[in-house]
């Protein structure tokens, strides 16, 4: 399966997305490949990371969406269906990720 038919779901709760050990350990990971993936960076925060929408990560294309009412996850992971793709990775922001391919 190619990372094109792939969404990748990232909800966030009082902590900034250079913050997120997912975000951090998802970047490097990328740059080992050369794919790309999709990121709903999905903010639940009462204030808003005013960095998301300028930080720039050439194997990630971030979609961010802020909502302040933190309706909870399973807002958060309804949005993230209503994106067309074959298959979505549901990620929280404390997860650390490690690219075991070769290359």
């Amino acid at each position: 399966m190619d990372l094109e038919s792939v969404l990748g779901g990232l909800v966030l709760y009082k902590r900034s997305l250079r913050e997120s050990e997912t975000f951090m350990s998802l970047s490097k990971a990328l740059v080992r490949t050369s794919k790309r993936l999709d990121l709903l960076v999905y903010e639940n925060t009462p204030i808003a990371d005013g960095e998301v929408e300028k930080i720039v990560c050439e194997n990630l294309n971030i979609v961010y969406k802020y909502d302040a009412s933190n309706p909870g996850l399973s807002e958060a992971h309804n949005a993230f269906f209503l994106i067309p793709v074959f298959f979505v990775l549901f990620f929280n922001s404390e997860l650390i990720l490690t690219y075991l391919g070769s290359g």
